[in-house]
Parts: structure tokens; C-alpha cells; sequence
């Protein structure tokens, strides 16, 4: 198709998806003075021979993560920033552990340099609660000065709450700055990304005071229980299942994934990703899409209607039945999905299409809500198409998370408050003129937006590189006016004329991206916002704008 960038304009308003604020503070100041009591006796045998009690985490044990599982299931070092009120010591770290949050975990602490500065792997846990670890030797830390405990997630489903540190927290002479959770994709790199103020519930255990000359620090057994308070801190509220780790993170990748190291994570320091991202951490075919394990009912051979949804034969189409429904575990081989409804959920689908858009929300023949766009969430969803298929997802005011593309023309279509997140776009399909010199034939884009506000893409593959007229992987903006409000962050660009075919967009950032060189003519021109933390695939090489 051609570049088609007027994108239908709906009535807007903020992703569904996202998740609430939450206020867990409450009182927990309180629960933390309780908490650190006991680390400021630890025993710290002096040449004067003392003795105390064992060094505890701030966070109190009755703390609750709001999600416990992340769906993101990638490799990640999640982590909290802090600083101390007086010198002390750090005897060893703890993180909050799941059922679902799998494999080997080792815990760090991280210098105001970036440097790890000492590690240990934790005790095996398969339970839900906290998991402590001590270093060989504590660690001095000292006033004024930033430090990082984190732990290696080698397979997701980590526990975190999102929009928990919206502001900076003090306790016991630890204070968690604004932002202070901060992640990294890969198998074990300095974690330095911001997600949504979440928090990924990594502790520190701090002891106030420096040991005096010749003392021996009695370092603690590992899987120490943590004191339960006699305050106990607000409890968040049950949570919905998530978006998006992410993201990832970026966790989205809830993380999900500001400022980065050189190179930036998703790549660990590895070259050449594009060649196999899910090794770098980034999304692919092994990923994204319907997850390893799930059993999906055929549709319409095995069922014809269920919970949120019934099958159209007539157009060959899954119709959603009501508001805010959850369709899962469905493999249409030979259709589409109508979504008639506003704040609908799909989760662990696969569709194969030759419709215009195999996921549809704007089609004529259905009596469907004003908002039936709106609020859509695709997660670990599979879309083949054809070349009839205009764009997997299209329009406004949807989430997709760990969505495997291809076989379409177009990856995505945004209009506005769309999150594109731990996802897969590859593969795209190319459509000939219809005589030469028509210039009709497709010219392919992996995203293309109108950039009317609120779009966010990040920690993202499009390995576009080789296919044939490709326009470009993002194609953005309306000529003749000024867009907004868009957000390129820590993804795999790979392919296109341009990668970034642009008009003026106000307030764009285009931040921790990795670039590979398989483009026709090269980047691309962005203006209107900020460029920072860019770099080349094949050389680690920072990228300046414009280049």
C-alpha cells in the first residue's frame, strides 16, 4: 500500500492498560524504623569483643508486590538505588521471590562508578517471600554517594509494583531516591533504566556505623527470615495481570524498561544482535507470540463460541460479546477478531488472516461501541498475514505486548495512546505494482503513525533489513503538520529506505535505540525532541543525530 498516514482520529483517552497509581507509603516509615532496629545491632566483633543481632533489609516482611509474576520471561538485573544517611556497611542484598521467577539468582552491589563492587549467589527458593544472601565480606558505603543493590532474573516473572517510587523514600538512614528502581536487560549488566517509578523489590541490608580497627564483621547465615514489624504497612490492591514488561524489563519488560551505559542494555556488550536477538535480550520468534506450553483451542473446528467471544461464520471472524472481556488460548488458522467492545484482552492467541486488518476494530458490519478501540490489549498474541493484510494492529488507544508480526504490509498503525512493547515485527509483505508505473505497490513500513500524541514503542525487534522496497521502519507524522508526543526507546532497528521517515514531531525521544547499518539511506531525519544513548549494532559505536 501506499504510505498511508490518515489513520482514523477517535476520541482519546489513556492506555487502559496502564495500571494505577498506587500508595503503599502509608505508615511505612513507621514499619521501616521497626525493620532497620534490629540491623543497627548487628554483630560486629570488635578487639573489644561485642555482639549483636542479625542484619535485616529496610523493607518490612508483611511487604506485598502488587504483581507478583511478571509476564516478562527474558533475562534481566533488577535493582534499587540508595544512598545512606552515615557510613556503614553492606553485608548483602535480598529480593522478593516467586514460584515463576525461575533459575539461578545472584545478588550485587554496584559502586557510585557503575563498577560491581561484590556478589554472591542466593539459596535456591521456590516459595513467594523474601530470599537474603550475604557477601563474603561487607562492603563500606559511604554518605553522599549512590549505590546499586540488584539481582539477576535469568527468566523473568520477577515480583514489582509499578508507580511506587514517585518520590524519594528515607528509612533508617537509607534513603530510595525518585525512580530508584532501575533495571537492565541481558544476563547480568549495571541496571540503569526507569520503568513507570516501579519498584522490583531488591533490599538492602545496611548496617549504620564502621567498624573499628582489627574488627571481624560476623557475616549472616544466607535465607535469614526478615522480622515481621508490629506496624504492618498498607497493603496494595489486588492487581490486574499486566502489560508490558514491559516489557519490558523494559522489564516494559514490565521493566520496562532512562539514562544508559555504553552500550546500553538489551545487547550485554554483544555486537551483531540482529543476527539472533532473543541472545541479547532482545524480543524474536522465541519470545513473543502465544507462549511455549499453552494449549490453543482451533477455532472454528474445536469451538465456535466462548468466554468474550463468539464465531461469525459468515465472515470467518471471532466477535468479541462484551466490555472489558479476556479472549485466550485461541488459534484462528483461517479468519479474524472483531473487537466490538472497549477494554478488551487477548492473551496467548494466534491468528493467520487475509482480511484487511486481522485485528479489527472499526468494521462496519457489527453493532459495536463508540470506544470499541479503545483499551484493546494484545498480549503474547500471533499475527500472520497476507498480502491483503494492511497492519496487524491499527488506530488508537492500544497495548501490545510480545505480539510477533508478519506477513502484513504494515507492522503496526498509531494514531495516539498506543504502548508498543517486548515485541516482534519481521517479514513483512511486499505487494508489486499492478502495472509498471502505477506506483501502487506496497512500500513497507514496520510502524506507521500519525504522531497525534502518547505513542510509545520500546524494547522492540524489527529486523527489516534485505526485504524489497521497504519505505521505512518507522514512517511518523502527517505532512504539513507538527506531531507529538512519541517515544522511541530501547529497541532493534533493523531495515528500510529510512529507518526513521519523519515530519516534525514536538517532544519526540529517541533514546537507547541499536541501529544496524541494513537501511538504504540511513537513519533518517528527527526533529522537534531529544536524541541520546543511540548506537550502531555492529560496533557498540555511540550514534549522534542525524548521522
Amino acid at each position: 500500500m501506499q504510505s498511508d498516514l490518515s489513520l482514523q482520529s477517535r476520541r482519546s483517552r489513556r492506555d487502559a492498560a496502564i495500571r494505577p497509581r498506587l500508595s503503599v507509603w502509608a505508615r511505612l516509615a513507621t514499619a521501616f524504623a521497626i525493620a532497620v532496629a534490629a540491623a543497627v545491632t548487628v554483630s560486629l566483633l570488635s578487639t573489644m569483643g561485642a555482639s549483636a543481632a542479625t542484619p535485616t533489609g529496610v523493607f518490612a516482611t508483611s511487604e506485598k508486590p502488587r504483581t507478583l509474576a511478571d509476564p516478562d520471561t527474558v533475562s534481566v538485573e533488577l535493582g534499587v538505588k540508595f544512598t545512606v544517611a552515615a557510613a556503614g556497611v553492606v553485608t548483602g542484598v535480598e529480593y522478593y521471590s516467586t514460584p515463576a521467577n525461575g533459575g539461578t539468582h545472584v545478588g550485587s552491589l554496584w559502586g557510585p562508578d557503575g563498577k560491581r563492587i561484590a556478589k554472591a549467589t542466593f539459596p535456591a527458593s521456590t516459595k513467594s517471600g523474601w530470599v537474603s544472601v550475604s557477601f563474603a565480606t561487607p562492603v563500606t558505603v559511604q554518605p553522599g554517594k549512590t549505590y546499586v543493590a540488584s539481582y539477576l532474573a535469568p527468566k523473568g516473572g520477577y515480583a514489582v509494583t509499578e508507580n511506587f517510587f514517585t518520590k524519594a523514600r528515607t528509612a533508617g538512614g537509607v534513603t530510595f531516591p525518585k525512580n530508584a528502581g532501575v533495571f537492565a536487560y541481558g544476563t547480568g549488566g549495571f541496571p540503569t533504566k526507569v520503568y513507570k517509578a516501579s519498584n522490583y523489590y531488591v533490599d538492602v541490608r545496611f548496617v549504620a556505623g564502621t567498624p573499628g580497627t582489627g574488627a571481624t564483621p560476623v557475616v549472616t547465615p544466607t535465607s535469614t527470615a526478615k522480622p515481621s514489624p508490629s506496624v504492618t504497612p498498607t497493603k496494595a490492591p489486588t492487581p490486574a495481570p499486566t502489560t508490558t514488561p514491559t516489557s519490558s524489563p523494559t522489564p516494559t519488560a514490565t521493566p520496562k524498561p532512562t539514562t544508559s551505559p555504553t552500550p546500553a542494555p538489551g545487547g550485554s556488550g554483544q555486537k551483531n544482535c540482529i543476527t539472533t536477538p532473543s541472545a541479547c535480550g532482545y524480543p524474536d520468534e522465541t519470545n513473543t507470540g502465544v507462549k511455549p506450553g499453552v494449549t490453543l483451542t482451533r477455532v472454528p473446528e474445536d469451538a465456535t463460541s466462548g468466554p468474550g467471544w463468539s464465531w461469525r461464520s459468515d465472515i470467518r471472524a471471532v466477535e468479541t460479546t462484551g466490555t472489558g472481556v479476556t479472549i485466550q488460548g485461541l488459534k484462528i488458522a483461517n479468519g479474524s477478531i472483531i473487537v466490538k467492545h472497549s477494554g478488551v484482552t487477548l492473551r496467548n492467541v494466534s491468528v493467520a488472516s487475509t482480511d484487511y486488518y486481522p485485528i479489527n476494530c472499526v468494521y462496519s458490519g457489527a453493532t459495536r461501541d463508540a470506544d470499541s478501540c479503545l483499551g484493546l490489549t494484545a498480549e503474547n498474541v500471533e499475527i500472520k498475514g497476507t498480502a491483503n493484510c494492511q497492519a496487524a494492529m491499527a488506530f488508537n488507544g492500544y497495548t501490545a505486548r510480545r505480539v510477533y508480526v508478519h506477513g502484513c504490509m504494515d507492522g503496526f498503525k498509531a494514531d495516539s495512546n498506543v504502548l508498543i512493547e517486548d515485541s516482534y515485527v519481521t517479514a513483512l509483505t511486499y505487494v508489486p505494482e499492478s502495472r509498471p508505473g502505477a506506483g501502487d505497490g506496497s512500500h513497507n513500513d514496520g510502524l506507521q503513525s500519525t504522531a497525534s500524541g502518547n505513542i510509545v514503542v520500546r524494547h522492540t525487534t524489527f529486523k527489516l533489513g534485505g526485504q524489497q522496497n521497504m519505505n521505512a521502519v518507522f514512517q511518523m507524522g502527517i505532512q504539513g503538520r507538527v506531531g507529538s508526543g512519541v517515544t522511541i526507546q530501547n529497541n532493534l532497528i533493523d531495515g528500510g529506505g529510512w529507518m526513521l521517515n519523519s515530519t516534525p514531531i514536538k517532544g519526540i525521544v529517541v533514546k537507547d535505540n541499536r541501529f544496524t547499518h541494513r537501511s538504504s539511506y540511513g537513519i533518517g531525519y528527527v526533529e522537534g525532541g531529544s536524541w541520546t544513548g543511540n548506537y550502531w549494532d555492529d560496533t557498540l559505536a555511540p550514534i549522534s543525530e542525524n548521522d
